[in-house]
């Protein structure tokens, strides 16, 4: 009996390790098919990509520039079209075209030639300006646009659109009579997990009328020390009439451990300070602990069985 329960034993530390070896190895798989995607490179880029005006005047005229780099091997042609743009969920998803929107309106005061063709060489670089004109009545509150470089082929006289675009994203608030607000409706630290990684998520949500700018900090120390391993941080625009999550995901934790985590959100001037504790601690060593105890359990059950039968004898 006592060279089963050894067997026993050993069947149990064999079987851990191989089932951690497995979700070890399911873990880095979904993490690479997660990351593993990349876009076809053109060999464009656009700065800025995003703009924020701030506050503009009614009634005042205001220049704006966009630089498309060419860092290909081929001249590209192409043309700059303007278009409202909104989000329709918490993941800020961004979508574009027409909208009757009251915050879209910045559309129609930009004066860019959505017919003229331009042209940027390769290993060169075209700066074009275009210009924005209040109303002197437009009443006060957020305004968007999206400036977007639409990339083609020229055919004779014809320019035939190509399936590349790069957007730049304006954001700016007109000054007048407006309302500021904006609340935390949830927030959460994740307390355990089972990958080597801490998550953290908020979401913010816009009760005004004008766009907002958010910082959003995470720090990650040990819990027995303090010492800091970790920090994050990303500044983004929380629009009007739309609710948004901020996530912030560490990936390379150690598979074992205790950790502070410390959530930082800066709105309108306030800081809000969270704080929570994320304890890691794989799978398979949790079933590990758990086959071991129950392999002592059955030992000592059959301990305190042969004594019980060397008593009656």
């Amino acid at each position: 009996m006592k060279l089963k329960v050894q067997v026993l034993l050993g069947v149990a530390v064999v079987f851990v390790l191989a089932l951690g070896a497995n979700l070890n190895n399911y873990v880095n798989a979904e993490d690479q098919g997660a990351t593993g995607a990349t876009s076809e490179d053109t060999g464009l880029s656009v700065s800025p990509s995003i703009d924020k005006l701030g506050y503009l005047e009614p009634g005042e005229t205001y220049t704006r520039e966009i630089t498309l780099v060419n860092s290909g091997d081929e001249t590209r042609t192409f043309r700059v079209l303007t278009s409202s743009f909104w989000v329709e969920d918490e993941k800020y998803e961004v979508k574009w075209g027409v909208s009757e929107s009251q915050y879209g309106k910045i559309a129609s005061w930009t004066d860019i030639d959505p017919i003229k063709v331009h042209e940027v060489k390769a290993g060169e670089q075209y700066v074009f300006k275009y210009r924005i004109s209040v109303p002197k009545n437009q009443a006060g509150g957020a305004q968007r646009l999206m400036v977007t470089i639409n990339m083609g082929v020229t055919g004779g006289e014809k320019f035939i659109n190509t399936e590349t675009h790069i957007n730049t994203l304006v954001f700016a608030n007109i000054e007048g009579d407006v309302h500021s607000g904006a609340e935390i409706v949830s927030q959460n630290i994740e307390g355990f997990s089972f990958t080597p990684s801490i998550n953290t998520i908020s979401t913010l949500k816009n009760t005004g009328d004008v766009d907002l700018d958010v910082t959003y900090k995470v720090a990650v120390s040990n819990f027995f020390g303090g010492d800091e391993v970790y920090t994050t941080g990303e500044e983004k625009v929380l629009m009007t009439e739309s609710a948004r999550s901020f996530e912030q995901k560490w990936g390379d934790a150690p598979m074992l451990g205790i950790f502070r985590v410390k959530q930082e959100i800066t709105l309108m001037g306030e800081t809000h300070e969270f704080n929570g504790v994320t304890i890691i601690c794989p799978l398979w060593l949790i079933l590990a602990v758990v086959l071991i105890i129950v392999a002592i359990v059955v030992y000592l059950m059959y301990k305190q069985s042969a004594r019980k039968r060397r008593a009656r004898d």
